[in-house]
């Protein structure tokens, strides 16, 4: 049954911990605000622009969101600071006087990207936020791929009120907080501002609204704490595709859509896994120099698929799955895809090779080989359990001979006495560990996967 959404006057009745943060009009009026500027639609076309975005699919406003961590306002905070360091943020951005609270089960994107995670001749610029406090900036194509992945969580930041005693929100945001640009300060320590009535940098900085400035010279006045904004760049090129699809026959039209279909902003929901052949993780990798090194040393032809890396997370036989999927199944299966995402849940374990013309497996693969990396299968099996799945042996297929190798032979028999098949345990297997210094920083997708194909189709 779906949950009843309150109202904002049964949240701050129901829950006094919220209402000590909403005292007066204003303080109202501001949350309001908040929620006008972080919280859009999938759908919206603004949500694809903007900066940080928490999707109102998952929660619609901000006294929503303060619904979920009622029960942690006022409360000591360390656990949830502890955690957001673990999530990324550094523990010099959170204040001593303000409380960081985390919602979790929120999906958006925070577009923040740490100059830890930037090359030091990139370039960023000076500009102007839409509070006129000043802001970093990179474009959004010239980010990294990582950094542009949704986010599960919300940070809310309590702190003291203005004009009265006890808090009130300063503000919440997609994913964990980060460290605020510094700004010059007049003779009563309150924030200087321009002719335009703009905050700005400190004037030993020697910058200026426009600036374009290298990450090396932003860690040498900010630090290596410092963040970068991410601006979305216009998506001409998606634009472009769409008008070029148009004009294709329905056919074509359904192949390119089958090619390109992923989970919407990284987030799973059941229409999307409605419309899915299979769910897959993509590894935005290049893998081939590995092959290329095994195929060398062992005297093989391998080849890598055409279309690319991946770790299939559910099978096209097991799709069924979907149909009576819970919401809190879902739930455990974005935050599979987020843990994935960050590099968390699918850890190298190990490298390994079935044989066909060795190994137990059907006859229909003796002429076949194919050589993997093995991964942690820890996490992704415990949410396959949660599903009512059987354990797989989660890996990435580097390349094979003559296809792919998926089941091994049981010994059993079935009532028809046909062979009883399954998974084949790709596991690590130490002959391949000498190849292992050669595996690279892995960059996982989100969990995703192909349309099913039309009927009629080919």
């Amino acid at each position: 049954m779906k949950k009843e959404i309150k109202s904002k006057a049964e949240i701050l009745q129901e829950y006094p911990s919220v209402a000590a943060l909403i005292k007066t009009v204003e303080e109202q009026e501001y949350l309001d605000g908040m929620s006008a500027q972080h919280f859009k639609s999938r759908k919206d076309p603004e949500a694809r622009t903007m900066g940080s975005v928490i999707y109102s699919e998952s929660c619609p406003d901000s006294m929503h969101v303060l619904e979920l961590v009622a029960a942690k306002l006022g409360q000591d905070d360390s656990a949830d600071r502890e955690a957001l360091v673990k999530k990324g943020a550094p523990a010099s951005c959170m204040l001593p006087f303000c409380n960081y609270y985390i919602a979790e089960g929120l999906y958006g994107q925070s577009r923040i990207v740490s100059v830890r995670d930037l090359s030091d001749d990139t370039k960023v610029q000076l500009k102007p936020s839409p509070k006129g406090s000043p802001s970093l900036i990179i474009s959004s194509d010239k980010a990294p791929a990582r950094a542009l992945q949704a986010v599960n969580f919300a940070t809310v930041i309590v702190g003291p009120a203005d004009g009265r005693e006890g808090k009130t929100v300063w503000t919440m945001h997609a994913g964990h907080p980060a460290p605020m640009i510094p700004i010059q300060k007049d003779a009563e320590n309150r924030p200087a501002r321009d002719n335009e009535g703009r905050m700005f940098v400190p004037e030993s900085f020697g910058w200026k609204y426009g600036d374009e400035l290298t990450v090396a010279e932003v860690k040498a006045k900010i630090g290596e704490d410092a963040f970068i904004s991410i601006e979305m760049a216009s998506p001409k090129v998606s634009e472009q595709a769409v008008q070029t699809v148009e004009t294709l026959n329905t056919y074509t039209q359904d192949r390119v859509k089958n090619a390109l279909v992923a989970a919407p902003e990284g987030i799973l929901t059941k229409e999307s896994l409605a419309n899915l052949n299979h769910l897959e993780v993509k590894i935005n990798t290049d893998l081939k120099p590995i092959l290329d090194a095994m195929n060398a040393e062992l005297g093989l032809h391998m080849q890598p698929r055409p279309e690319g890396f991946h770790v299939t997370i559910i099978g096209p036989t097991e799709i069924g799955v979907f149909k009576t999927i819970t919401d809190e199944q879902l739930e455990k299966l974005n935050a599979l895809s987020e843990s994935i995402a960050r590099g968390e849940a699918a850890k190298v374990v190990g490298m390994g090779m079935v044989d066909g013309s060795k190994d137990p497996v059907p006859s229909k693969d003796n002429d076949k080989k194919s050589c993997y990396i093995a991964l942690d299968p820890t996490a992704i099996n415990e949410c396959r359990a949660i599903l009512g799945l059987k354990p797989r042996y989660p890996h990435i297929t580097l390349g094979f001979e003559n296809g792919d190798i998926h089941m091994q032979l049981t010994g059993e028999k079935d009532a028809k006495g046909k062979d009883v098949l399954a998974f084949y345990p790709k596991s690590g297997n130490a002959a391949f560990d000498k190849f292992l210094p050669l595996i690279p920083k892995l960059d996982f997708g989100h969990i995703g996967g192909p349309e099913k194909p039309k009927k009629g189709s080919k």
